[in-house]
């Protein structure tokens, strides 16, 4: 392997992993709406599991189907 090769492995790496972060976060913010836990009602948190636990459904369909 030459050190092009090398860098461009750890920039996929490194940019996949931030990609990820991104969107975890930002379907966790679209989940609170925006709120911090705190600030939330018990029905509105029992609605950010619910819509957690959907997105996580979805994801784990999208990566069965990727091994076909």
């Amino acid at each position: 392997m030459n050190l092009n090769q090398i860098i461009n492995l750890l920039m996929r790496l490194f940019g996949r992993r931030l990609l990820n972060g991104a969107i975890f976060r930002g379907i966790e913010l679209a989940a609170r709406k925006g709120k911090p836990a705190e600030q939330m009602t018990e029905a509105e948190r029992s609605a950010a599991g619910t819509m957690r636990q959907a997105v996580k459904r979805v994801q784990d369909a999208m990566r069965i189907t990727r091994r076909f």
